[in-house]
This record gives structure tokens, C-alpha cells and sequence, in this order.
């Protein structure tokens, strides 16, 4: 068995992670200079993941490609610092924040 494919804590956030998500940590040095923030489509694909949409509805919704909102929401998990969809309901409330404030302009 592989041990380097095991989660284990995270030296920059302490989180336990698996070892992919090290290279990817907000908290990792070697990150600076890389987009930290969310742009607005990966905001909207989120926000419509966390409602309870599958990708191919958010596609049909957005007048995508379905490829286009996987890409999408994988640069989104890289910069939020999550593997899977589950990871993102603790943040679901400000991302929903940040796109409602977005579509009052």
C-alpha cells in the first residue's frame, strides 16, 4: 500500500487532507501569486451546486458545456481548497452571500 496517497494533516492548515490538497493549501507559501479568489461564473456554479443542482442542470442553466462546468468547478475546489462537493457546504453561506450581492448591481 501506498502511504503517500493516505489523508494526513496538512502542515500548512493542520486540516487532515489528502496529500494532493497540500499543493493546493490557501496556507502554502509556494501558492503566492496564484489566484485566491473565486471569479464570478466558479461564484454561480457553486451557488447553483450547493442548491441542490448536478452538473448537466447547471450546464442546461448557464447555457454551458457540461466539460465546461466540470473545469469550472475543479479550478474552484483548487483555489477553495477542497476535493469534493461535500467540502463546500461549510462555506455555502458566503458564497451564496457574494453572488446575491453580485446580481443586485
Amino acid at each position: 500500500m501506498r502511504h503517500s496517497l493516505l489523508p494526513s494533516n496538512c502542515p500548512f492548515c493542520g486540516k487532515v487532507r489528502h496529500p494532493a490538497h497540500i499543493r493546493q493549501c490557501p496556507n502554502n507559501p509556494e501558492r503566492r501569486g496564484q489566484r485566491e479568489e473565486l471569479n464570478w461564473r466558479e461564484k454561480q456554479i457553486i451557488a447553483l451546486l450547493i442548491s441542490g443542482k448536478v452538473n448537466k442542470e447547471i450546464a442546461q442553466i448557464l447555457g454551458l458545456e457540461y466539460q465546461t462546468v466540470r473545469n469550472t468547478l475543479a479550478r474552484a475546489y483548487k483555489i477553495l481548497g477542497v476535493t469534493h462537493s461535500r467540502e463546500l457546504f461549510p462555506i455555502i453561506e458566503h458564497v451564496r452571500a457574494e453572488v446575491l450581492e453580485g446580481t443586485k448591481d
